[in-house]
């Protein structure tokens, strides 16, 4: 499976109903950095979750010395690197 293809989403166009396609920003296996906040992580997304009220939340997996740690931001506190 290659982590690095992305779902083309959907939206619907409310001006015309039309169906427009968008790309995300964020990808699986994106290199990305947290840059808001007192801290700075460097990461890898492994998954792009949907939360009960339709907002996009990225999930990062940051190496450890003793694994890695999971965590879950909104989109905007990201960038690719």
């Amino acid at each position: 499976m290659d982590l690095k293809k992305h779902v083309i989403m959907v939206q619907p166009d409310l001006f015309s109903m039309k169906a427009v396609e968008v790309t995300p920003k964020f990808n699986v296996g994106d290199l990305v950095i947290k840059t808001k906040g007192d801290y700075h992580w460097k990461g890898t997304i492994v998954g792009i979750i949907t939360t009960l009220n339709d907002k996009t939340r990225i999930v990062v997996s940051h190496p450890v010395d003793y694994g890695e740690v999971l965590r879950i931001y909104n989109p905007d506190q990201l960038e690719v690197i």
